[in-house]
């Protein structure tokens, strides 16, 4: 993926030391790995690597909002991200790449990594699985969550169901 490019560290070449990379994420980032439509404007990427002799350590820092809609009203909603993962980049004699939980295993040989999954990754886990306005301290749309908590009366149920409901009783 030549739109992915960007996001090879060429570690080879660098000394044992603490280096600091910059990356901004978009919606042209995720079109590599996604089709679903996320509205992430300029969501910044720190990553702290880390190189020593026999391995190297990524600390992700993830800050930016995400634009979104409430699971609970369907309002818009931004959702800020503030989250850092750590990575580990050990050498071994090996001729495939291989991955346990936060370590990476690259055979010896290896001179470069492309870390644009690893950001893609750690992005989509700093995303909560049920978004609601209570998590930037607001309010949902209160015509909808007043609807939400209404009961239907059995007279505007689907009569399509009633076969069922009797079954149930």
């Amino acid at each position: 993926m030549k739109a992915l490019k960007s996001y090879n560290i060429l570690f080879s070449g660098l000394k044992n030391t603490l280096h600091h990379f910059d990356y901004t994420i978009n919606d042209e980032f995720l079109k590599n790995f996604t089709e679903e439509k996320l509205n992430v404007n300029n969501i910044k990427i720190g990553l702290d690597f880390d190189k020593n002799e026999n391995f190297i350590m990524l600390d992700f820092q993830i800050n930016g909002i995400i634009k979104t809609t409430c699971d609970r009203c369907l309002d818009p909603l931004d959702i800020n991200i503030d989250n850092t993962y750590q990575l580990v980049i050990k050498f071994e004699d090996t001729s495939e790449i291989k991955e346990e939980d936060e370590i990476i295993f690259l055979p010896l040989e290896s001179t470069e990594i492309n870390v644009a999954k690893y950001i893609y990754e750690y992005l989509m886990l700093s995303i909560p699985s049920y978004k609601t306005h209570s998590l930037n301290k607001s309010s949902c749309n209160p015509e909808i969550v007043a609807y939400l908590h209404t009961e239907k009366k059995d007279s505007d149920r689907d009569p399509r169901w009633d076969k069922l409901f009797e079954e149930t009783n």
